[in-house]
Order: structure tokens, then C-alpha cells, then sequence
């Protein structure tokens, strides 16, 4: 398929799996694509949510780092299932204030959704 314009390029990462040990690898990839050409770099840090939870954004800053800039970012996870959180939304929080502080964007779970 032929693009007449260089499509934006997109990053995404996932806060991993191991072993079952849910959070254990912090993984991105930076995707691009420019006509018919598609370039993909990808990035892994190992990374124990459970034994350091406040180490996440340092990591999340470091897998960025070594991607090229991207117009958009997505995230997928399972670290937020890590027993270091009493319940699932409050794993999510922790992740997306990470991601937002990393991203420069303040946290986007200041308030939750629905609230006035």
C-alpha cells in the first residue's frame, strides 16, 4: 500500500510479564513509516515493579531515551496487576501518572473518569 505522505510515528511500550512476575520488563517500540518503507526499533529494560515502584519513571525515561521522537504514544500493561498494588485501578494510576510525568504531561489520572 503506497502512502502519498509519511505516515507520524508512533511509540508504544508495555510495563511486562516474566515468569509470571506481572511488571518484570518495562518493553517499547518505535514504529515509522515513510512510503512503502516501515522501520521498527525496540527497546527492553528489565524492571521489578514489585521490588521498586518508584523506580518506574526513571526506567520509563530511559527506554525513551534510546527511541527516536514519536508523535503519538500508546501503552499496554500488566505491571498494574503487580501485588505491590492493593487493587487493579489503583496499579493503572500509578502506571499512567508514570507515563505522564515521563511524557511531561502532568497525570492523567488526577481525576477519575466520570468525576465533576
Amino acid at each position: 500500500m503506497a502512502h502519498d505522505r509519511a505516515t507520524p510515528a508512533r511509540r508504544g511500550g508495555d510495563p511486562g510479564d516474566r515468569l509470571g512476575h506481572r511488571g518484570a520488563n518495562v518493553k517499547a517500540a518505535h514504529v515509522l513509516r515513510e512510503g512503502d518503507a516501515t522501520s521498527v526499533e525496540t527497546v527492553s529494560r528489565p524492571f521489578e515493579i514489585w521490588k521498586d515502584p518508584t523506580g518506574l519513571a526513571k526506567v520509563l525515561r530511559a527506554v525513551a531515551a534510546d527511541l527516536p521522537e514519536a508523535e503519538a504514544t500508546g501503552v499496554t500493561m500488566t505491571a498494574e496487576l503487580s501485588d505491590v498494588f492493593r487493587t487493579k485501578r489503583e496499579g493503572v494510576t500509578f502506571i499512567l501518572d508514570a507515563m505522564g510525568a515521563v511524557a511531561g504531561v502532568g497525570s492523567p489520572c488526577s481525576r477519575p473518569t466520570g468525576s465533576s
